[in-house]
């Protein structure tokens, strides 16, 4: 079957899904669902299709749905998750990626599912691996494609946060690829907002806020979370410590950089006023559920160089935890 003929059909068969679903005729949609399945499995064979099957999964996980019909769908979303997830290797459009990343969430949060240690430990590198492939996407408009980006980096914290929420007694082995995740996060946003251009603020905005949101729901699991905090807040330290440096003092850090490392000099991604201002109530959090033994690793593990920017960062983040969040609410 030619990509036309196929997305014919699949054209017919969303259209058709979608109204069973808009009018919950609900014994009757369910037999579309290995359909579904079946069509992103084929994504690699007709890309359109495979962006229209990813629109309708959000529309299956969030249909209202009681008793056996509940049962069907929960007994498969497994399943559609694996076949959204083998859909990657297509996903080189930005809107695709964003597509994939929604359908996702909604999996995620479906009611009364257990997925697999493996499977979970796929969900959670995806965000790392879509990012990593950006490189040379934002082309034609880079404001437009720099606002898509950042919307895939929000719903990918959202996408992290509800999967520590929901599932995190499945994930508890596959923690630190979460926390690899995180600073690929991190570091993309900083490198949007090094590098932004006009309108982007309220993008950028809504990203740092799922960010942070993810963020204050790891610092609710500080028993078994505690010793990877140092390394999420080190990581922002040094996105904010970039920050604080002057144009001159950046150079000299791209250059130092470049020499320790033996290639050329890269520009050193850093946080701007609107990222700071937004992931400062999910750092805080991190900074007050982090026990006093990993914030004493997090103070002798910092780097120096840098002009002493990282410790003044640290210390200003101290300051401000102790001054405007230690205490707050209580007598």
């Amino acid at each position: 079957m030619g990509e036309s003929s196929s997305e014919e059909t699949s054209n017919f068969f969303a259209s058709s899904f979608k109204q069973l679903l808009q009018r919950s005729l609900s014994p009757q949609w369910m037999i579309y669902i290995p359909t579904l399945d079946a069509l992103l499995r084929q994504g690699s064979d007709a890309p359109k299709t495979t962006l229209g099957c990813l629109k309708l999964l959000p529309c299956v996980f969030s249909a209202k749905r009681e008793g056996r019909v509940h049962r069907y769908v929960a007994s498969n979303v497994p399943d559609l998750i694996e076949a959204a997830l083998c859909t990657k290797c297509v996903m080189e459009d930005l809107m695709y990626k964003h597509a994939l990343i929604l359908a996702l969430k909604g999996g995620v949060s479906f009611a009364g599912v257990s997925l697999s240690t493996p499977l979970l430990s796929r969900l959670l590198a995806l965000p790392s691996s879509l990012l990593a492939s950006c490189n040379g996407t934002i082309s034609h408009d880079p404001t437009e494609d720099k606002a898509m980006l950042a919307s895939i980096i929000g719903e990918s914290a959202t996408l992290l946060r509800l999967t520590v929420k929901n599932h995190f007694n499945s994930i508890h082995r596959c923690i630190p690829v979460a926390f690899n995740t995180i600073q690929s996060l991190m570091q993309a946003l900083a490198s949007i907002e090094s590098n932004r251009t006009e309108g982007l603020a309220s993008n950028i905005m809504v990203a740092a806020q799922s960010i942070s949101r993810l963020f204050e729901e790891l610092a609710l699991l500080r028993q078994e979370l505690g010793r990877y905090y140092p390394h999420i807040l080190a990581d922002y330290i040094e996105f904010a410590a970039m920050a604080s440096l002057d144009p001159l003092q950046v150079v000299v850090e791209e250059e130092v950089r470049a020499i320790s490392a033996g290639g050329a000099r890269h520009a050193c991604p850093s946080f701007g006023p609107v990222t700071l201002a937004e992931l400062r109530s999910g750092v805080l959090a991190l900074l007050d559920a982090c026990p006093a033994a990993e914030r004493q690793m997090l103070h002798i593990g910092l780097p120096g160089g840098a002009h002493g920017a990282r410790r003044a960062t640290l210390q200003r983040l101290r300051v401000d935890y102790e001054t405007s969040y230690r205490y707050k609410g209580k007598v």
